[in-house]
């Protein structure tokens, strides 16, 4: 398996858990927090240097990347919050 497979293999088992956990409905416990954090995590994942902490092909940066999403998504709802 190259890397390219790996994390392709790694969003598919996320994508599965997803399912698996709300029935696939987008509704069901998905915050807008968590909406922004997956915006942002699509960003990072697509970009292949992973400049906010390690390479994205090791799977022990996988969780770093995902906090990182989170810090982005609070800076968004930050930002929101301040604009309404």
């Amino acid at each position: 398996m190259n890397n390219d497979d790996a994390i392709i293999s790694a969003a598919m088992e996320s994508v599965n858990e997803w399912r698996r956990v709300t029935g696939g409905s987008v509704t069901t416990g998905l915050t807008v927090r968590d909406h922004f954090a997956a915006q942002a995590l699509q960003g990072l994942i697509a970009d292949r240097q992973y400049r906010y902490g390690g390479d994205l092909q090791e799977p022990e940066n996988y969780r770093d990347c995902a906090e990182v999403a989170y810090v982005f998504a609070d800076a968004m709802m930050k930002a929101r919050n301040e604009n309404q």
